[in-house]
């Protein structure tokens, strides 16, 4: 499932987009340069927000 207000489709993800954080996987739009945080609790992407950086 991708979350409905996201662009992210799995199937065309490109891994030289991913990186880590920690545990979390972080994936980065390279058209938009959006962040897109791996949920595993919802089982999609989410955007990343401002608030979340400073974790």
């Amino acid at each position: 499932k991708i979350s409905s207000d996201s662009s992210v489709d799995r199937g065309n993800i490109d891994n030289s987009n991913l990186h880590y954080e920690g545990d979390i996987c972080v994936y980065t739009d390279p058209v938009s340069k959006q962040e897109y945080l791996w949920s595993s609790d919802k089982n999609e992407w989410v955007p990343r927000s401002h608030t979340e950086k400073g974790n």
